[in-house]
């Protein structure tokens, strides 16, 4: 009898049917003492044993000794928990492995509903929207295979750990998402120069994988959309709300200032981190 009959059974004879809380095709042994489970196995067979082989024969509870009574006993509730925990990861896993391809999709759905979505808005406002799905496609190539990433830890980091996935989905996301959405809503709603903050957003990346390309002679993750998409559509984008009326120097200094400072704010956070990882290696074990 393996150990997910067991506590199956275990948990039928409580009165849980298994339902609730197990489910065999996903179980998992990392929930439980592998220890505590081993006893109840072999107690159970010996049991059945006995008692002439009937499954339904009630196991005497014992207490464990030794080494197993020093071993606490997982809960009902801390088996749900560590379960949900688990799933938590699983999940932040996923999400910071394959967050580029919800991106991208996005991007071409936003695309796609442009021509509808903004018929009579306006071209200024129309290319301040544009940003954010271009960006979104931008970020496959960036980002596909986690090829940036690695990219920056190696060249910028020096081979060590500059950025963290955590850390590219939280400056992507909110970074680039998040700014870009809340820049179209202050053009369309409050003032449309703001929007030059996208625009901003769009050729200051631009200009980042260009000089890091001429710098190093090579291709970086990124190179070929900075180029195809964002020169010239963060250029038009500049020029069209540069010529609506009410635009001032004001809204150029905001926009820029706003694209270097999230820029500048992540080269800052991973150079710190770098340095701090590079003390903890210096420490003494």
């Amino acid at each position: 009898m393996t150990a997910v009959e067991v506590i199956h059974e275990m948990a039928e004879r409580d009165g849980t049917h298994g339902s609730r809380l197990f489910d065999r095709s996903q179980l998992s042994l990392e929930w439980f003492s592998v220890r505590e489970v081993k006893v109840r196995i072999g107690g159970e067979q010996k049991h059945r044993a006995e008692n002439g082989g009937v499954a339904g024969a009630e196991l005497p509870r014992t207490e464990p000794s030794g080494r197993d009574a020093e071993e606490p006993r997982l809960s009902r509730s801390g088996i749900v928990r560590s379960g949900a925990v688990a799933e938590v990861r699983s999940t932040k896993h996923w999400v910071g492995r394959n967050w580029m391809y919800g991106g991208f999709l996005a991007g071409l759905f936003l695309l796609a509903v442009a021509p509808a979505a903004l018929v009579s808005a306006g071209r200024p406002l129309v290319l301040v929207y544009l940003q954010l799905p271009i960006y979104m496609i931008h970020q496959l190539e960036e980002h596909y295979d986690d090829r940036f990433r690695r990219w920056i830890n190696e060249t910028i980091g020096g081979g060590r750990e500059m950025l963290s996935t955590p850390a590219v989905v939280v400056i992507n996301v909110v970074g680039v998402w998040v700014v870009d959405l809340a820049a179209f809503y202050l053009a369309r709603f409050v003032d449309v120069g703001l929007g030059l903050i996208a625009v901003y957003l769009t050729l200051v990346n631009a200009v980042f994988h260009l000089a890091a390309g001429a710098g190093q002679r090579r291709y970086n993750p990124g190179l070929a959309t900075a180029i195809l998409l964002f020169v010239p559509c963060g250029v038009w984008g500049l020029v069209a709300v540069s010529a609506q009326p009410g635009v001032s120097a004001a809204d150029h200094v905001i926009g820029l200032a706003v694209a270097i400072f999230i820029h500048a704010a992540i080269i800052v956070y991973g150079k710190r981190r770098v340095a701090m990882l590079a003390r903890g290696s210096a420490e003494p074990a």
